[in-house]
C-alpha cells in the first residue's frame, strides 16, 4: 500500500476559511517519538486546567470539574510520553502537576486527545509568504471549510499502529494520505490527516476535524482533553475514568487560584 503520511518533526494544524488560513496548535515529535501539542496561537494565555473524572455511565449531559483544577497565567503544552506518562507543562513557568500516567504511546490503539474551538479570528494567521511545502523540519496542516458555514470545530486525534490503520481502509485509492476523507463509525464523512513522527514510522496519527455547535455564546474559546485511560476502561459504563483537561480563557482566573490554586512558579503573563 503507498501510504503518504506528514513525516515532520513539527506540524502546524490549522484551518483555512475562504484562504483566512489561521493557526490553531502546534504537534511537536520529541525525539524518542514522545507527542507534544503546544497552543502558541491563542490569543490569550491564561487558561484552567484538571484532572477531570468520567463518571460511569453511557451518556453524560454534563461534566462539572471542581476538584483537582488549577489556574494559570501562562500558556501551556501537553505531553505523552511513550511509556504512557501524560502531562501539562511549560518550561521555567509552571510546575508539572497536572499530570496522570495514560496509554503508553506505544500501545495506543485509537482516541488520544480532542481540541475544540471557536473564535477563529483570536488565533494568529499565517500569512501567505510562510506558506511553504512540507518538510522535514516543520510542516503546515490545513483543513478547508467554507467560512460562513463554520462556527466552531474539533479535532480529533488517534494513534494507530501502522498495520492496523492500513487494515481499516476501506476501498483504498492509492496513494493515500496525507490528506484524506475518514468515515466513522456514525457513517459521517470527515475530513482527516495522516502524520508520523520521523523517528517512529510504525505508529499512524490520525487527525479528523469536523465542524461542531457552538462552544458558548460567542467567546473565543480553546479546550483540550487527553491523558485517556485505557479503550476497554473507558467504554465499560460500570466504572469512571480519568483525563486531562484544558481550557482557555479560564473564566475567573483569580477564584479559580484563590479557591483551587495556580501551577505558576510566579504570577503573570507571557
Amino acid at each position: 500500500m503507498d501510504v503518504k503520511p506528514v513525516t515532520s518533526k513539527i506540524v502546524v494544524l490549522g484551518i483555512d476559511l475562504d484562504n483566512d488560513w489561521r493557526k490553531l496548535c502546534q504537534l511537536m515529535f520529541l525525539r524518542d517519538g514522545s507527542l507534544t501539542v503546544s497552543f502558541p496561537y491563542f490569543q490569550e494565555a491564561a487558561c484552567q486546567l484538571a484532572i477531570g473524572t468520567m463518571p460511569g455511565a453511557p451518556m453524560i449531559p454534563h461534566l462539572t470539574l471542581n476538584q483537582n483544577l488549577w489556574g494559570s497565567s501562562h500558556s501551556v503544552k501537553y505531553t505523552h510520553h511513550l511509556d504512557g506518562r501524560a502531562h501539562f507543562s511549560q518550561d521555567g513557568r509552571i510546575r508539572t502537576i497536572v499530570r496522570r500516567q495514560s496509554v503508553p504511546l506505544t500501545d495506543a490503539d485509537g482516541h488520544i486527545f480532542t481540541f475544540s474551538v471557536q473564535g477563529f479570528s483570536a488565533f494568529k494567521a499565517l500569512p501567505k509568504e510562510q506558506r511553504h511545502a512540507p518538510g522535514a523540519r516543520r510542516t503546515n496542516l490545513f483543513f478547508r471549510f467554507a467560512k460562513k458555514s463554520l462556527s466552531a470545530i474539533k479535532l480529533v486525534g488517534y494513534v494507530y499502529r501502522r498495520e492496523k490503520f492500513l487494515d481499516s481502509l476501506v476501498d483504498p485509492k492509492p496513494p493515500v494520505g496525507p490528506i484524506m476523507s475518514l468515515i466513522g463509525p456514525d457513517g459521517q464523512v470527515r475530513a482527516g490527516a495522516i502524520i508520523t513522527a520521523p523517528n517512529a514510522p510504525e505508529r499512524i496519527l490520525v487527525v479528523a476535524a469536523e465542524p461542531i455547535p457552538p462552544l458558548n455564546r460567542g467567546r473565543p474559546t480553546m479546550v483540550f482533553i487527553a491523558g485517556f485511560d485505557s479503550p476497554e476502561l473507558v467504554n465499560d459504563y460500570t466504572r469512571t475514568s480519568d483525563f486531562l483537561f484544558m481550557a482557555s480563557p479560564p473564566g475567573d482566573l483569580e477564584r479559580i487560584i484563590r479557591e483551587y490554586g495556580t501551577v505558576d512558579f510566579t504570577r503573570g503573563t507571557r
